[in-house]
Order: structure tokens, then C-alpha cells, then sequence
């Protein structure tokens, strides 16, 4: 039988106004298991409503709280609903949503969205089968006892049994940013459970895939430990599938499946080789393994009963003449020919980064989103920003472009950074703001004929299915003469991995960026594009902003006239 999936439909989100998608979800949770009560239709329709309106709101939310704004003024938001956004803005959950959840298990909203059930049969079912997830649903269509309730049949039945079918045989994967919130909260955990000597996250979530479909937790501990308690007890968990003295497995509310194994200390290296994969990369040094009379497995590399290597990883690579590699590169695209040959790439670090790239849009007021900025990358050690003005297509009002990058430009002197600025227009756009500026950039969806190439080219997304099936060469070949702009937008995080390897085909230097941290506790979109880059073999030396601020100066000034003046 599949698992039992325990999904949130609340899940912290780390895009551009990230605090109205939370409040919208939040919202329509409540309207749904308000649905699934009974409760008076005009209350749920406001609820519905007020999460259409706010998903798709053009202002931040928590911009807004923190103003004091009047939230009333928003489409569909009276004082009640005004004080419930006021507070998941501020504590990042909802006592009406919190008080539902005691009533009803979170995983019936699983349930009711099977093609077939909707609220008030996901109600008969919890009040008269015990159904409370996908699971369990499964497993009362298996047995029959579906159709002896009223109002279902046989039919019906079959029905669900076909729909589950496809929903249980795909697992849910959630973006690298989402789960690197959960991750990194439960490992702080679990290195502060008692007797854990070292805590890990292996899988492809240390690969850095752009999407995660589990998270494998790995633990060396003393004989008496906390580990198993710690996880099983996190506030996330909403189901305990497994649970042992040296193996748990649980579902976290956004529905996450999290493994965790306590392993020997020999035997460490091995398992985080092992369960870090990828499958290919693992079978390829098990067959150079077997070349050399050894076994490789979880549990150490072995010849014959004696185990030879397994404490560390480097001991697992050097047991078949390899060097370390670094866990990005293990596809099995190439990383172990490249080891035995001594041409692995130095890969690109974080702390490497002198700069971070921000996007200001032309409806943002800059010092505000720049002192952010900035703020972020002192805390870093970083020296500059390179600031991107974003000039609208079609502008609706006239903007004061000479205020708008003096204000920039005083955030980052509050922070003792300098600021290297520049207008960012549609590749298509013939016309320029006057004002004086270090560099120009422009940004692309598709392939242009552009007459004046950009210092900075930074490529935007369509339709996602488009975007995932495009091969980017031809778009990042623009770039040859400047650099390609690369933000850790999590929305386009599968999208860069693709886009930075046709970089380096192509030799086009990039700029590996935040577009502005969003904070609140979520991923460090900083991080998120340079761990795609690390995905790409990008070295440090194709990295503008691994450079000093006078070289990436040099390399972004304008050698080519200048658009018109608008």
C-alpha cells in the first residue's frame, strides 16, 4: 500500500510576496474544512474569496502590517479577517486554523480533494470509516467498505480506487527552498537531542536537486540517545509511519516524508555516501569497487568479511583511487572520469561571493528593499551590491529614476557597501531612462535580435512547462560579451541548472544572486543559486561577483553607445 501522505496546504514560501500566498493558503484551508463542518456558506465564501483576492495582490502583505496600513481597504478584508492576516503575518499561524486542525486531522483536506469526495463525503468517511488520509482512504476502497455508506455505490468506489491510483503513485516533491526550511529546523533539533554526536541530511537534498521529494536524516549517536524522541516529537510531524530504536520515519504537515538512521560512527562515511547518491553515481564506484575485490555498501567498504573504509567519505573515494567529490557533482555526469583525470572543478562557495546582486522593481521603493539588501550582505562580509533597477515596459507614471538611484545609493552607505547600479529593460525596449549609471542590463524571455548586447543579461520565466523543456543556449548566448544574472528565485530554481551549464559551455561569466533576501526564517536565495551553480561545475573565476568591485566595474562598464533617450 503507498503511504500515508500528511499534507499542509499552509507551506512557508520563500517567492516574492511571500507573506500574501501564506495568509491565501491559510485562508483557503479554513474555508475548506469550514466546508467540511458545515459551517454557514456566507462565512466560508468570504474566506474563499478573501484568499482568491490576496493570492493575486499586486502589494506585500507584510509590508503592509508593518506600515500599519489600514487592511481594510483591500478587496474582500473587513476587521475580522483583518486581524487573522495581522496575525500570520506576525506569528505565522492562525488560532481559527489551529483550532480547526484539533477537530479535524489536517490530512482530511487530502481527502476531500479526491476526484469524488469533496467536504461532506471526506466527512462521512472520517465519521464512519476512521478515514483521516490518503492512506486510509486507500485502504477502505480495498476492503469494500466504501459502498456500504449512503450515498457512494460501488461506482463510486471504483471511482476513488482509479483516482488514488494516480495521486499515491506520484509522490509530492517539494522546491529546494521549501524544504531547507524543515531541514535545517529539524537537524538544529537533532543535534541538540541528547547523546547525538554529528547530524546530517544526505539524499537530494544535499545534491541540491531543484526539488526534493524526501529528506534523509543520518545520526551518529552514544548508545543512549535522544534522536528517534526528537524527531517523532518535532511540532511538524502529523504522522509516524515507523518508528524504532535505530530508524523513524514521519510526515511533516507539508506533507514531507523525513527518514532518519542512527548509524555506527565506522560505518558513517559509507552511509552518507550511500544515501546521498545519486543511484548511478553509487553504482559506478561500486563497479570500481568490485574491480579492486572490495564491496561497497551502507555499512563501509569491504574485503572480503574486514571492513577496510567507511568512517568518512573520503575514506569511500579512496578506497577506489578517487579524491573526494563534492556531493553536487554525483550524477554521474562525467564527476568520476573527471576525478581519476584530476580535472574535478574547485567549485563556487557562498563565502566566495565579494557582492550580491538585488532586483528593485519599478513598484518597490528602493531604499527600503536595498537597506534590506544590505543589511544581508554585511552580515555576509560581503563589499557591494549590484543593484538592478527593473524599467517597466509599459510605465503607467512617469518615474524619478535620478531620486529612485540616489536612494540606493544612500542604503548602501548606511551599511558601509558601495553600490554599482544599472537599468534593467525588456531586450525589446528601444528607449532609456536619462540617467547616469555604472552598467546596463536587460532581461529576456525568449531569443532576440538585440543590436546592443547588455553588460547583464538576466533571462525570465514563461508558462513553468515551457520554461522546463526550452534548452537556454541560445538565450544565454547574448550574454557572450557581458555576464548572465542568475537569482535564486525559487519559483525558477529547476530552470537555472540548465541555463548556468550553457553558461559555462558557452564561456559566459555570471552573476550568481539573491535578488533581495526575503528573511523571515526562510532559505537564503543567495545560496539556492549558488548551489545550482556548484549543480553546473561553475568554478569561482566565472563568477563576476567572486571578483573585486574595481574588476566588476571594469567588466560591467558600457563599451558600446547607449540606447535613446526616452
Amino acid at each position: 500500500m503507498a503511504r500515508a501522505a500528511a499534507k499542509s496546504h499552509v507551506p512557508a514560501d520563500s517567492s516574492d510576496r511571500a507573506a500574501n500566498l501564506r495568509v491565501a493558503a491559510v485562508f483557503g484551508e479554513i474555508a475548506d474544512l469550514l466546508e467540511v463542518e458545515g459551517q454557514n456558506p456566507f462565512r466560508i465564501r468570504a474566506y474563499r474569496n478573501a484568499a482568491h483576492e490576496l493570492g493575486g495582490l499586486g502589494r506585500d502583505l507584510a509590508a503592509m502590517v508593518a506600515a500599519g496600513d489600514d487592511l481594510t481597504e483591500l478587496p474582500g478584508v473587513g476587521e475580522d479577517l483583518a486581524g487573522k492576516i495581522a496575525e500570520i503575518v506576525d506569528t505565522g499561524r492562525c488560532a481559527v486554523l489551529d483550532e480547526l486542525h484539533r477537530a479535524w486531522p489536517p490530512t482530511i483536506h487530502d481527502v476531500m480533494r479526491v476526484p469524488g469526495v469533496g467536504p461532506r463525503r471526506a466527512r462521512t468517511l472520517f465519521e464512519r470509516l476512521a478515514v483521516r488520509s490518503l492512506a486510509d482512504l486507500q485502504a477502505a476502497a480495498e476492503q469494500q467498505k466504501i459502498r456500504e455508506l449512503p450515498g457512494f455505490g460501488a461506482t463510486s468506489e471504483r471511482n476513488i480506487l482509479d483516482a488514488l491510483a494516480g495521486l499515491l503513485g506520484t509522490g509530492r516533491r517539494l522546491p529546494l527552498a521549501e524544504a531547507r526550511v524543515h531541514g535545517e529546523r529539524l537537524l538544529a533539533r537533532l543535534r541538540g537531542a541528547p547523546g547525538v554526536l554529528e547530524a546530517v541530511i544526505a539524499g537530494s537534498y544535499r545534491r541540491a536537486l531543484a526539488t526534493v521529494g524526501d529528506l534523509d536524516f543520518l545520526v551518529t549517536a552514544r548508545s543512549h540517545n535522544g534522536a528517534i524522541a526528537a524527531l517523532v516529537g518535532a511540532p511538524d510531524v502529523v504522522h509516524v509511519l515507523a518508528e524504532g530504536p535505530t530508524r523513524a520515519t514521519v510526515v511533516l504537515r507539508s506533507g514531507l516524508q523525513v527518514d532518519l538512521r542512527v548509524v555506527g560512527r565506522d560505518s558513517f562515511g559509507a552511509a552518507l555516501h550511500y544515501f546521498t547518491g545519486s543511484k548511478a553515481h553509487n553504482i559506478a564506484v561500486r563497479r570500481l569497487g568490485v574491480a579492486r575485490g572490495l564491496k561497497i555498501n551502507e555499512y563501509g567498504v569491504f574485503r572480503g568479511e574486514r571492513r577496510v573504509a567507511g568512517r568518512t567519505e573520503a575514506s569511500v573515494f579512496a578506497a577506489v583511487d578517487l579524491p573526494f567529490i563534492p556531493p553536487e557533482l554525483r550524477e554521474n555526469r562525467g564527476e568520476i572520469a573527471a576525478a581519476r583525470a584530476g580535472a574535478l572543478p574547485e567549485l563556487v562557495r557562498a563565502e566566495q561571493l565579494r557582492g550580491d546582486l538585488v532586483l528593485v522593481e519599478a513598484g518597490d521603493e528602493p531604499s527600503a528593499v536595498v537597506a534590506a539588501a544590505a543589511a544581508a550582505a554585511r552580515a555576509r562580509g560581503q563589499q557591494y551590491l549590484l543593484i538592478v533597477h527593473e524599467v517597466p515596459g509599459r510605465a503607467r507614471t512617469k518615474l524619478d529614476w535620478d531620486a529612485r538611484v540616489r536612494a540606493a545609493a544612500a542604503a548602501c552607505a548606511e551599511h558601509d557597501l558601495a553600490p554599482l547600479q544599472g537599468l534593467e529593460l525588456d531586450l525589446s525596449q528601444r528607449t532609456c531612462p536619462e540617467v547616469q549609471v555604472d552598467f546596463r542590463a536587460a532581461r529576456l524571455s525568449h531569443a532576440a535580435r538585440a543590436g546592443s548586447p547588455p553588460a547583464l543579461l538576466r533571462i525570465v520565466g514563461g508558462p513553468r512547462e515551457a520554461e522546463a523543456a526550452r534548452d537556454p543556449t541560445a538565450l544565454v548566448r547574448l550574454a557572450v560579451d557581458g555576464a548572465l544574472a542568475v537569482v535564486g528565485d525559487p519559483s525558477r530554481l529547476p530552470a537555472l541548472e540548465p541555463e548556468l551549464q550553457a553558461a559555462r559551455a558557452a564561456g559566459v561569466p555570471v552573476v550568481l544572486g539573491s535578488g533581495g533576501e526575503p528573511g523571515g526564517g526562510q532559505a537564503s536565495r543567495l545560496e539556492l543559486a549558488v548551489s545550482q551553480a556548484r549543480r553546473a561545475w561553475i568554478e569561482a573565476d566565472g563568477v563576476i561577483n567572486s571578483r573585486s568591485l574595481a574588476e566588476v566595474r571594469q567588466h560591467l562598464s558600457p563599451r558600446r553607445p547607449a540606447r535613446r533617450r526616452a
